[in-house]
């Protein structure tokens, strides 16, 4: 693969027409891009964790909670950083393949303009989150259009991380640590992220044991949205969950394997989404009482899926039958763990549109150009706005 040469000895190269990158003003674009992956990190990283916790112990007063200030004020500071990076000429240059965005002249490097519009999209999603707390309190679902919205800015923005560190990669090689670092948050994120609230819960039981913790249970606002829930089992039993968790997966393994070379590492990176993600789920329904039953704690099968893609790859050396084969296993494991019904023959082609948009998406992150930062950017923005509508149809049905 392309991937794994970057993995070797540092060399400069000149990035911009104006003005070479010296190799002192690449360290420190690297530092300064570090800075701004970290701060971001921590903000959601931390801040999410933090904010679901708080509000199983607090009663709902306003928008400005201790988690929430911590949430917007990291991320703040990282914007200050990248908006540093975008402002001066010198290090915006390493970030610069000769593809630009016209945010200001002379423009801005794509990877640093998708970026921005990931973060653009987190800052007006955390307004509008403002807006309806105050309106509505604790009444949302994930597909809510400020809740939906700051999660495709969170993806975006990663992406766009991503795709930043990529631009530096002829520059400065890129450590095998960090590419399974960023390996795993773009799969954890785009394999997550579309599926909106029916990842939030594997059965209905689970969503009534939250719904029962004394805080929320005297919150009326809060205790509408878990009707809402239950009524329309946003669970990963709802029958729909396996097709859209499909193109997911299918999207965020493709992802995956291209930028992390593929063999031993995709599948470390692909183990480790798949530990945390279990190890979390299991201290969640142990606590709530309801590990008995493995559906709210198993795993979406993303690991069994990239080893039949492997596999099936070595065999037949055919790049669609192997995700034919990722996609009937993850399917059957699916249907077997959750149920699907008749849903469970739209897995294997979901999986394959999703393999081929993750492939479109990693050669855009890899040397990103305008439109591809515009349709990125289109399609984070636009679909909070749609599934919000589905949002407020499912809310309008239930009293």
């Amino acid at each position: 693969m392309a991937m794994n040469p970057a993995i070797g000895a540092t060399r400069v190269r000149p990035t911009s027409p104006q003005r070479p990158a010296q190799a002192g003003d690449v360290r420190r674009a690297a530092r300064a891009f570090w800075w701004t992956f970290w701060l971001f990190l921590a903000a959601f990283g931390l801040g999410i964790g933090w904010d679901r916790a708080w509000h199983a112990t607090h009663a709902f007063q306003d928008f400005y909670s201790p988690p929430h200030l911590f949430i917007y004020a990291t991320f703040t500071l990282s914007a200050l950083s990248l908006l540093r990076i975008a402002w001066s000429p010198t290090l915006r240059a390493c970030f610069d393949h000769g593809r630009r965005v016209g945010v200001f002249s002379p423009g801005v490097p794509a990877p640093l303009a998708l970026t921005g519009g990931g973060y653009l999209l987190v800052g007006v999603a955390g307004l509008l989150d403002d807006v309806w707390h105050t309106t509505f309190g604790l009444d949302e679902t994930g597909w809510s259009t400020p809740h939906a919205m700051l999660g495709w800015g969170i993806m975006l923005a990663t992406l766009g991380l991503v795709a930043a560190r990529l631009a530096l990669r002829p520059q400065i090689a890129l450590s095998r640590p960090a590419l399974i670092l960023l390996a795993l948050l773009a799969l954890s994120l785009t394999a997550t992220t579309p599926l909106g609230p029916l990842d939030n819960y594997g059965t209905k039981d689970l969503i009534a044991r939250v719904a029962a913790i004394p805080v929320l249970a005297r919150d009326p606002a809060a205790q509408h949205a878990f009707r809402i829930a239950e009524h329309w089992n946003l669970a990963r039993t709802n029958p729909a969950f396996l097709p859209v968790a499909a193109f997911a997966a299918g999207f965020a393994l493709a992802l995956a394997h291209r930028f992390s070379g593929g063999g031993w590492v995709f599948l470390l990176v692909v183990a480790l989404a798949t530990l945390f993600a279990t190890s979390g789920a299991h201290r969640t329904a142990d606590y709530f009482g309801v590990a008995g039953d493995r559906r709210n704690w198993l795993p979406v099968p993303l690991l069994p899926a990239a080893l039949a893609y492997l596999g099936t790859r070595r065999l037949t050396g055919r790049e669609r039958w192997s995700w034919a084969a990722a996609g009937a296993i993850f399917s059957l494991l699916v249907a077997a763990w959750w149920g699907a019904g008749a849903y469970a023959l739209l897995g294997v082609p979901a999986m394959l549109l999703g393999a081929i948009a993750g492939a479109r998406a990693y050669h855009a992150l890899e040397s990103p150009t305008a439109a591809d930062v515009r349709t990125l950017a289109l399609i984070a923005f636009t679909t909070p706005f749609a599934v919000g509508v589905v949002d407020l149809w499912l809310r309008r049905h239930v009293p």
